[in-house]
């Protein structure tokens, strides 16, 4: 995704410059993309501990209480990724009836990237939330 908005962007760049034209329509997809780049790359960074934490939290209390902090963080995470993947998934549909400005594709398509991206957030934590809790830090 991330090339084909290179070559959209440096695409519509020549020809706006030199041809004297521009294509709308790239502009509208290399928007569309970076959102779908952000929400599915929230689950790969969790996997590969890429996401910024509180880390001065966990350094100020006791040693013996940061896994329980961990636990009830882990909870609250995955209560909020299930209402994102269900919200988000209500919102999709909901924006089915509404067209891009340009592309005139129905909105909602381009919303999935919330509940899709919270799913497979979800997933990514639930399999490193064990190494999560317990890692000593």
């Amino acid at each position: 995704m991330l090339m084909i908005m290179f070559v959209l962007v440096f695409t519509n760049v020549i020809t706006r410059y030199l041809m004297g034209f521009s294509m709308n329509w790239a502009e509208e997809v290399s928007r569309y993309l970076m959102i779908w780049i952000a929400y599915l790359g929230i689950g790969l960074a969790i996997r590969e501990k890429r996401h910024a934490s509180f880390q001065v939290l966990y350094d100020i209390l006791p040693k013996k209480y940061v896994p329980y902090i961990k636990l009830l963080v882990s909870l609250i995470i995955i209560i909020f990724m299930i209402f994102l993947v269900v919200l988000g998934f209500q919102y999709s549909q909901f924006a089915m009836r509404n067209k891009t400005a340009v592309l005139r594709l129905p909105v909602g398509y381009i919303y999935l990237c919330i509940p899709i991206g919270a799913l497979t957030f979800l997933l990514h934590f639930i399999l490193i939330l064990k190494e999560y809790i317990t890692a000593k830090e």
